[in-house]
C-alpha cells in the first residue's frame, strides 16, 4: 500500500489506484497523509476544510467526512481495512500508515540521509539519496486537491525541501568534477530559478571546470545583467571572486577527478581539493 502527495493525491495497492472523488473529502485525506500517524485536531480540520468561516454545523459535518472517508477507503480497498487505519483519539483523530509507505515521508527521510551523507564526505551516497528522493516527485505537491491553509503550508514546506535535494545532487556531482554532465541541468535549473544566485553559480563553476572558460564569462554577464534589470541588486561577492578566478586563470579548484571508489573527494593534481 503506498500513499501519494507529491503530485496528484493517490492511494495505491499492486496496480490499482484511488482517490476520492469529493472535494472536502480528498482535503482530509491529504491532510491526514501530511501528518500521518500524528493526531489531528478537529479545530485544525475545520481550519483546513473552512478557513475562518466554518459553518454553524462544522463539527458535525466534519464528523460526517470523516465517517464518508472511512467507507470510501474500505470500498476501495477492502482487503486492507484502510477504514480501521483513521482512529479517532481523544484530541482528535489519527491516520495510522506503516513507516516508508507516504512518499511525502519518505522524501523527506532521504533528504536528511542525504544530508548527511555528504557532511562524512561520501558524495557518491549522497548522491544517490539525493536523486531517489527527487525521483519520487511527480508533479506540483496535490496538484489535483484543493488546497486549504494548512495544506498550503504542507505545499510550501515540501517545495523548499525539493530545493534542497537538488541542491544535494547538484553539490553530489560537483563533488564527484561530473561539471561536463552538470552544465545542461544547470541551465535548466537557471532558467527555472533565475534569482536563486546559488544554481547561476554552480554553472559558472561548471563551466569553467569543463574548460569553457568563455561560456563562464558570459554565464556571469548573463546573471549580473538579470539581477540589475529585474531587482536593481549587484552581483554577490561570490559571483565577483569567481568571475575574477576566471579572468586570473586560476581555475585549480574547479578541477579534479573522482575517486576510485566513487566514495571520497580527491584533490587535483596540484593538490587543491574542489569546493
Amino acid at each position: 500500500m503506498t500513499f501519494r502527495v507529491l503530485g496528484m493525491l493517490e492511494v495505491g495497492l499492486d496496480d490499482r489506484t484511488y482517490s476520492p472523488t469529493g472535494g472536502k473529502i480528498r482535503q482530509l485525506l491529504a491532510l491526514f497523509l501530511c501528518r500521518a500517524n500524528e493526531v489531528v485536531s478537529p479545530e485544525a480540520l475545520m481550519e483546513e476544510l473552512w478557513g475562518d468561516a466554518p459553518p454553524r454545523s462544522a463539527m458535525v459535518t466534519l464528523q460526517s467526512h470523516v465517517y464518508q472517508l472511512r467507507r470510501a477507503l474500505d470500498r476501495a480497498f477492502p482487503e486492507a481495512g484502510l477504514g480501521r487505519a483513521l482512529v479517532t483519539r481523544s484530541r482528535g483523530y489519527m491516520f495510522s500508515v506503516p513507516e516508508g509507505r507516504v512518499d511525502a515521508l519518505e522524501f523527506e527521510r532521504l533528504v536528511l540521509q542525504a544530508r548527511r551523507l555528504a557532511e562524512r564526505g561520501r558524495p557518491t551516497e549522497a548522491l544517490e539519496a539525493s536523486r531517489a528522493a527527487r525521483n519520487l516527485w511527480r508533479g506540483e505537491v496535490l496538484s489535483d486537491v484543493q488546497r486549504g491553509p494548512l495544506l498550503n503550508a504542507h505545499a510550501v514546506r515540501l517545495a523548499e525541501l525539493r530545493l534542497t535535494a537538488i541542491r544535494a545532487c547538484v553539490a553530489a556531482d560537483m563533488d564527484l568534477f561530473r561539471y561536463g554532465e552538470l552544465v545542461p541541468q544547470l541551465r535548466t535549473l537557471v532558467a527555472y530559478y533565475p534569482f536563486d544566485e546559488w544554481f547561476h553559480v554552480q554553472l559558472i563553476r561548471a563551466l569553467a571546470g569543463d574548460g569553457r572558460r568563455g561560456d563562464a564569462l558570459l554565464s556571469y554577464d548573463h546573471v549580473c545583467r538579470l539581477l540589475d534589470e529585474e531587482l536593481g541588486l549587484e552581483p554577490s561577492a561570490e559571483l565577483r571572486r569567481l568571475r575574477a578566478e576566471i579572468l586570473s586563470g586560476d581555475v585549480r579548484r574547479f578541477r579534479g577527478r573522482p575517486a576510485r571508489d566513487g566514495s571520497e573527494r580527491s584533490p587535483s593534481p596540484d593538490g587543491v581539493h574542489a569546493s
